[in-house]
């Protein structure tokens, strides 16, 4: 099922490529549908635009036991070797700078550990293979995923009630319009990311909160997404300096599901 409903949500990307799928009968796997379901639709979103320039682009979808027994899902794409290289670069985690794109296969591979899979690339002069392997669904108590602290800095209103519309329901929102009571709530709370947005009121900058907020916990570095809304300035450049993630506005919602994800699987 969350292979169909991907291929469905993919449709609109893969409308001028020819889909194979080989699927086989497998048991149920240990996963949860929404987020598996997420990687899925990344997969597809990646391999349809690395065949996209190519004669005759193809992706081929498999489902089926791995020789250990794992569930195995495999997307495969005709996008040559450079396919296999770019799949691979994927697979680092954050880079300073990179802002966060779709088919980012680090977020994936993040996505699957929570969930007890893995995610691997293989491929040859054709293309590259994407495989996935989850483990067998066991009958176990499964404690329910932990809620996140996320503190948001912006002071646009609707931008603050996006974040608590989309997260709010899992995880532990909180939100400020200015730097003071943000960095009051960072120096206490167990922070696991935070969104700031680079242009404040007046003549803060998100890259001040930043620095100050580091500077007092050290430990907070990693955690901070930065947002902009304008063109790229001085302050892009600085995030790029510090290797921080840059997020440009509008962003699509599931990223923001997907980058606290990634931050609760690493903490």
């Amino acid at each position: 099922q969350c292979i169909a409903r991907a291929l469905r949500l993919a449709a609109p990307e893969l409308r001028r490529v020819r889909v194979e799928q080989r699927l086989e009968a497998v048991p149920q796997a240990t996963a949860d549908e929404a987020r598996l379901g997420q990687v899925l639709l990344e997969l597809l979103a990646r391999a349809a635009s690395v065949t996209s320039q190519h004669d005759d682009p193809a992706v081929e979808v498999t489902l089926g036991l791995a020789p250990d027994g794992h569930i195995a899902v495999t997307v495969r794409d005709s996008g040559g070797a450079a396919s296999t290289q770019a799949a691979l670069s994927r697979l680092v985690p954050f880079a300073a700078g990179r802002s966060a794109h779709r088919g980012d296969l680090a977020l994936c591979h993040a996505l699957l550990q929570h969930m007890g899979g893995t995610l691997s690339v293989d491929g040859d002069e054709e293309g590259a293979t994407v495989v996935v392997l989850l483990p067998r669904h066991r009958e176990s108590h499964t404690p329910p995923p932990r809620r996140a602290t996320v503190v948001v800095l912006d002071d646009e209103p609707a931008i603050v009630r996006l974040f608590e519309r989309v997260l709010g329901p899992a995880h532990a929102v909180h939100a400020f319009a200015t730097p003071e009571p943000a960095l009051d709530a960072l120096g206490r709370l167990p922070v696991d990311i935070v969104f700031c947005d680079l242009r404040l009121a007046g003549d803060a900058s998100g890259i001040d909160v930043y620095r100050k907020a580091v500077e007092q916990r050290p430990a907070l570095a990693p955690c901070f997404v930065f947002m902009t809304g304008g063109a790229l300035d001085h302050r892009a450049l600085e995030v790029q300096r510090e290797g921080r993630l840059l997020l440009e506005k509008p962003f699509p919602v599931e990223r923001l599901r997907e980058l606290v994800a990634l931050a609760v699987a690493q903490a």
